[in-house]
C-alpha cells in the first residue's frame, strides 16, 4: 500500500483521568506507553520523509516494527490489570501500525477490538475513533465487503457531524464517501465528495501532495463514468506532471481511448503502465485483453485475460470482486459474438455472482430476488440486461418458449433492480443519469412480453409488458410524488423537511446566480457553495428516508396493473398508452372490461410524419395558412384507426405518450371525415398509469389566483435588453376569474410566491421561455419590480403547491421543453406537477392569445356548470370553432390545440348507467305513490 501517516495525538492527561489505580504496576505501564509513543512518534516523522525519499522507508519500518512490539508488550499487561483506557489507545496505535505495515488483518482486529472497548469508556471523547473508524471502513472496502465499509464510513460521519469540518483527516472520510457512490453508480454525488475532500485537504495546514492528485483522480474518472471523457483527459493530464500515480494516470487514459474505441492508443498507454504488487494489475491485464480484442488478435486477447483470472485467484482466492465479474461479463460477451449462447449464460451467471454478494446460485434460470448488499449496481444491471437478450437469441434460434420465458423474467429482475437503485439515489441529475441507462434496454422485454401473450394467450404476459412500459415513463416524477405522500405522514421531525427545503432553496439560488457568473474564480466558490449544500441535502434527505413514515414509500410499488386500471376507470372511458420502440409503434387499449394492444411499423415517414405536423402546429405566423391537416390524418389512421372499433361508447379518452408524442395533441388528429378527434372524445393526459389518480368533481373554486403581468402594455428590460410583448387579451382571461387578481406592475414574481399556496386555483396569463438545451434556464416570466421576476424552473420545483388544485399556465410554451427519452418533456408544466399540483392546464406553444383568452374563458364556465375538467377544455374547444364571431383562420388547430390538461383522472359522482338505474327507481316510486293516492280516494268513496 501507499505508505503515509497521519499523527493522532493521544494525550497521557486523560489516560491519567481515566486510571485510578495509583500502583508501581500502573505507572510502570504509563512510563512503558510513554517510550513506545516516542518511538512511534519518531517514526511518524520519518514516514513523512519516506513518501519522497524510499532510502527513509526501511528505517521507518524498523521503528515501527519496534514501537508495535512495544505497545504489544504493554497490551498483555493491561488486559491482566484491567486498564480499559490504556488498553483502548494501545489497541487504536498498534492497529494504526499493522495497517501501516500492510498488516490488514492484524490490524482489523485491533481496530474493532477498540470499537469494542470504546463502549465501556463513555467518558473518553468519541473523536479518537474518528479516522481510527474511517480506516476500518477502507480495509473491509478493499476486501469489496461494501457493506461493512459503508457501516463504519458512516459511524465516522457521525462523530465528524460532532465537530463540523475541523478533525484530522476529514478529507478521507469524503474521499472514502466518494468512492462508495462510485461504486453504486451515483456518479454526479461522487464527484461532490472528491471535491469536497479536495477542499478540505486545500485549507489546511499542510497539503499532501500525494493525497490531492489521488482525489483529482478519482473525480476524473468519475468524468469518465458519466462520458464525459475530454473533460476527464483533460484533468488526467494536469495531474500527470505532478509526478503522483502516473501509473494510474496513464491507465485511466487508456480506458478513456476504449470507450471511444481508439485501440491502439489504448494499447501505448497501458504498455506504459508498471504496477507493483499492486491489484489493479488485475484491471491492467483486463483492458490490455479489451485493447486485443477491438483490434481483432484472438490469441493476445485470451492471453492477457488467463493473466487477469491468474493474478484475480493469487490476490482474491475466492473473494467476490468486481473485477472478476467483469471479466466473466467479457467472457460472455464474447461467447455472444460467437454465437455460443449456452456458454454466454454460464459466464453471465458467473458475473452475476461475483457482483452480488448474496446471490450464489448456478442455475442460469436463477436470478438475484434481493438486492440489499449490492453496491455495483450498474454492472449488475448491465449484466442481467445481456443475459435476458441472450435467453431471447437462444429462443431464435432453437425456438424453445422456455429461453423466451426466463428472458422476459430475467429482464423483469434487472427492471426491479433499477427501480431499487432509482429510491436509493437522491438526486434527479443521478435519476435521469440512471433512467438514460434504462432507457437502452427497455425496448425488448416489452416486445417480448407481447410475443410471449400472443404465443399463449397469458394475459399476465400483456400485463408485463405493461408495467415494463409505465416503468420507463415519467419515473422521476412518480417518484416525487410518492415521496410527496410520505412526508405527509411526518409529524414528529417537520424540521428536517424545513432543512431539505432550505437547503434546495439555496441550491437553487446559488445554481442561478452562477448562470449569470463571468469571473472563472467567482463562479469556482458559487459551485463550491453549491457542493457543500447538495452533501448537506443528501444527509438530510438520508436522515428522512430513515423515518418510520418514509419506510412504507421508499418500497412501494407504484405501478398499477391492467387489471387496477380497470378498476379504476368508468364504462364510457378508455385509456390509450403509447410506446415507440425502434420498429414499431404499440398501443395499449384498457377499457372497463376488456385491454388489447395493436402494432404499427414505425417507419422512418411516420417519424418524419409526426415532425412535421408538430411544426405545423407551431406556426402561428399572422397571414400563415395551417398545412397539417394531410399530417393529422397520417396520424390518425396510425395512432386511432387500430382501435377505433375498441373505442365504440366512449367519450372519454386518457392518453400516454411515449418519446415525441408528447409534442402531439391529439384533439387536431383528423379522421376521413375531416373531424376533429375533440368532435368525437374528451382527452386529458397523464406522464404514467403510476400517476393516475381517481377524483370526483371538486367544482371551480370562486378563490382563485391570477395574474397577467403585460395585459396593458410591453415591457424591456434595461439590462438584458429583452423583450416581453404585449398579452392583448390577458386581461379578458383573468376577469373569467373569482378571486384575487394581479394586474400589470402588480403581477410581480414576490406577489406569486407570496400567495401561491393560498389557493386551490392559479391561473398564470403570462410570457413563458424554454430553454431547450438547459431546462434549467427556463421560466415563466412576471412584471419586474425591485427584486427579480423570472421564476425559474429549479425554483418551481422547490414551491410547496400541495393546496392548490389547478393551475392553469396559458403563458406559451408552458408545456414544451426539452424532450428526456423515456421520462418526458422536461417542461414548465412538469416542474409544477414536481412542485405538488396535481392538475394542469398547459400550453404546448406560443398560440394566439385571442384565441387563449377565449379557451380559458369557457373553461371556467363549464367548470362552474359542474363539467370535468377535461369534458370543459373539450367544450371550451369546440365553442371556438363553432363561434362564427371568431374568424375562420383561428379555428385551424394551430390556434386552438395548445392547451391540453393534464391531470388527475376526474369522473361524476355517478355515472349514467346509475342516474337511469335511479331515474327509474324515481319513476317507480312516483306511480306507486300515485296508484296508492287514487286507490285510497276510491276506497273512501
Amino acid at each position: 500500500m501507499k505508505k503515509f501517516s497521519i499523527f493522532v495525538t493521544f494525550s497521557i492527561l486523560i489516560v491519567l483521568c481515566f486510571s485510578q489505580q495509583e500502583t508501581i504496576n500502573h505507572n510502570r505501564l504509563l512510563e512503558q506507553f510513554q517510550n513506545a509513543e516516542k518511538i512511534y512518534r519518531t517514526a511518524d516523522h520519518y514516514s513523512q520523509l519516506a513518501e519522497n525519499d524510499e532510502s527513509w522507508q526501511t528505517k521507518t519500518d524498523e521503528l515501527f516494527e519496534q514501537a508495535l512490539q512495544a505497545f504489544k508488550k504493554i497490551e498483555t499487561t493491561s488486559s491482566k490489570n484491567s486498564e480499559d483506557s490504556l488498553l483502548l489507545f494501545v489497541k487504536l496505535r498498534s492497529a494504526y501500525i499493522a495497517f501501516y505495515l500492510n498488516q490488514t488483518q492484524a490490524a482489523k482486529h485491533d481496530y474493532l477490538a477498540a470499537f469494542r472497548l470504546k463502549k465501556k469508556l463513555p467518558d473518553v471523547q468519541d473523536s479518537f475513533l474518528f479516522l481510527p473508524l474511517v480506516y476500518t471502513g477502507g480495509m473491509y472496502y478493499v476486501n469489496h465487503q461494501y457493506d461493512s465499509a459503508y457501516y463504519y464510513y458512516k459511524e465516522a460521519e457521525k462523530i465528524k457531524n460532532n465537530y463540523s469540518d475541523k478533525l484530522s483527516g476529514v478529507q478521507r472520510l469524503y474521499n472514502r464517501l466518494g468512492a462508495m457512490f462510485y461504486e453504486n453508480g451515483n456518479y454526479f454525488q461522487a464527484q461532490n465528495y472528491f471535491e469536497k475532500a479536495i477542499a478540505l485537504m486545500q485549507t489546511s495546514q499542510q497539503v499532501n501532495e500525494g493525497l490531492l492528485a489521488n482525489y483529482r483522480i478519482n473525480i476524473a474518472s468519475c468524468l469518465v463514468k458519466l462520458e464525459k471523457y475530454e473533460a476527464a483527459r483533460k484533468q488526467y493530464q494536469q495531474v500527470l506532471p505532478t509526478g503522483f500515480y502516473a501509473n494510474e494516470i496513464f491507465h485511466n487514459l487508456a480506458i478513456i481511448d476504449l470507450h471511444e474505441s481508439k485501440f491502439t492508443s489504448a494499447l501505448a498507454a497501458l504498455q506504459k503502465i508498471k504496477y507493483n504488487n499492486n491489484n489493479k494489475i488485475i484491471q491492467l491485464y483486463y483492458n490490455k485483453a479489451m485493447a486485443w480484442d477491438g483490434l481483432k488478435n484472438e490469441d493476445s486477447t485470451q492471453f492477457y485475460l488467463t493473466k487477469a483470472l491468474a493474478e484475480n485467484k493469487k490476490r482474491n482466492a475466492q473473494q467476490k470482486n468486481i473485477s472478476y465479474g467483469l471479466i466473466m461479463k467479457f467472457y460472455a460477451d464474447k461467447a455472444v459474438k460467437n454465437k455460443s449462447f449456452d456458454t454466454a449464460l454460464i459466464y453471465y451467471q458467473k458475473a452475476l455472482q461475483a457482483f452480488d454478494n448474496n446471490f450464489t446460485s448456478n442455475e442460469t434460470k436463477q436470478n438475484p430476488t434481493s438486492f440489499n448488499g449490492v453496491f455495483s449496481y450498474i454492472n449488475l444491471f448491465n449484466t442481467l440486461t445481456s443475459k435476458a437478450h441472450t435467453f431471447n437469441l437462444l429462443y431464435q434460434k432453437e425456438n424453445n418458449i422456455d429461453y423466451l420465458i426466463n428472458a422476459l423474467a430475467t429482464y423483469k429482475t434487472a427492471f426491479q433492480l433499477a427501480d431499487y437503485i432509482e429510491k436509493t439515489y437522491d438526486s434527479d441529475i443521478a435519476r435521469l443519469f440512471l433512467g438514460k441507462i434504462k432507457y437502452t434496454a427497455h425496448n425488448e422485454p416489452i416486445e417480448i412480453g407481447l410475443q410471449l401473450f400472443k404465443k399463449t394467450g397469458d394475459k399476465k404476459y400483456l400485463n408485463d409488458s405493461w408495467l415494463l412500459d409505465q416503468g420507463n415513463k415519467a419515473s422521476l416524477l412518480s417518484l416525487h410524488a410518492l415521496e410527496s405522500e410520505g412526508k405527509k405522514l411526518i409529524k414528529n421531525n417537520a424540521e428536517l423537511l424545513d432543512q431539505e427545503l432550505s437547503l434546495k432553496r439555496n441550491i437553487t439560488r446559488l445554481s442561478l446566480q452562477a448562470q449569470q457568473i463571468n469571473d472563472q474564480k467567482q463562479l469556482d466558490n458559487t459551485n463550491k457553495q453549491i457542493r457543500d449544500f447538495e452533501i448537506a441535502l443528501y444527509q438530510v434527505q438520508e436522515k428522512i428516508k430513515g423515518l418510520p413514515e418514509m419506510k412504507y414509500f421508499t418500497k412501494a410499488k407504484t405501478i398499477p396493473s391492467i387489471e387496477s386500471i380497470q378498476q379504476i376507470i368508468n364504462d364510457n372511458d378508455a385509456l390509450l398508452s403509447f410506446h415507440l420502440s425502434p420498429s414499431h409503434i404499440i398501443t395499449f387499449c384498457v377499457r372497463k372490461n376488456t385491454s388489447r394492444y395493436v402494432e404499427f411499423n414505425l417507419t422512418p415517414e411516420v417519424k418524419l410524419t409526426i415532425e412535421k405536423f408538430r411544426k405545423s402546429l407551431q406556426n402561428t405566423t399572422a397571414g400563415h395558412k395551417y398545412d397539417g391537416a394531410a399530417d393529422a390524418k397520417k396520424l390518425y389512421q396510425i395512432l386511432i384507426k387500430p382501435v377505433l372499433a375498441q373505442l365504440s361508447g366512449i367519450k372519454n379518452l386518457i392518453i400516454i405518450p411515449d418519446d415525441e408524442l408528447h409534442y402531439i395533441p391529439f384533439e387536431a388528429l383528423q379522421d376521413e371525415q375531416n373531424n376533429y378527434l375533440i368532435s368525437h372524445f374528451a382527452i386529458q393526459y397523464i406522464y404514467s398509469a403510476s400517476l393516475i389518480q381517481k377524483t370526483s368533481i371538486k367544482g371551480l373554486s370562486d378563490s382563485i389566483l391570477s395574474f397577467a403581468p403585460f395585459a396593458s402594455a410591453a415591457y424591456q428590460s434595461e439590462n438584458s435588453g429583452q423583450l416581453f410583448d404585449r398579452i392583448q387579451y390577458s386581461k379578458e382571461e383573468v376577469n373569467a376569474t373569482k378571486g384575487k387578481i394581479f394586474l400589470d406592475t402588480a403581477a410581480t414574481k414576490k406577489h406569486f410566491l407570496q400567495y401561491a399556496n393560498r389557493y386551490p386555483a392559479i391561473h398564470l396569463a403570462t410570457h413563458a421561455q424554454v430553454d431547450n438545451e438547459n431546462t434549467d434556464g427556463s421560466f415563466i416570466a412576471f412584471y419586474p419590480d425591485d427584486s427579480d421576476n423570472l421564476l425559474y424552473t429549479k425554483e418551481i420545483y422547490n414551491l410547496q403547491l400541495d393546496s392548490t388544485d389547478l393551475i392553469i399556465l396559458s403563458a406559451c410554451e408552458t408545456g414544451a421543453g426539452q424532450l428526456v427519452k423515456g421520462e418526458g418533456i422536461m417542461s414548465l408544466s412538469r416542474a409544477f406537477a414536481i412542485a405538488g399540483c396535481p392538475n394542469i392546464v398547459a400550453s404546448l406553444w406560443n398560440a394566439t392569445d385571442k384565441t387563449t383568452a377565449f379557451i380559458t374563458r369557457q373553461f371556467y364556465f363549464y367548470l362552474q356548470k359542474g363539467f370535468t375538467k377535461t369534458a370543459a377544455l373539450r367544450q371550451a374547444k369546440i365553442d371556438l370553432l363553432q363561434n362564427k364571431k371568431i374568424p375562420p383562420a383561428l379555428h385551424t388547430p394551430n390556434h386552438w390545440a395548445h392547451l391540453i390538461y393534464i391531470g388527475d383522472y376526474e369522473t361524476t359522482p355517478q355515472n349514467g348507467k346509475t342516474i337511469r338505474i335511479l331515474f327509474g327507481l324515481g319513476i317507480i316510486l312516483i306511480l306507486a305513490f300515485l296508484f296508492f293516492l287514487i286507490k285510497s280516494k276510491l276506497d273512501r268513496s
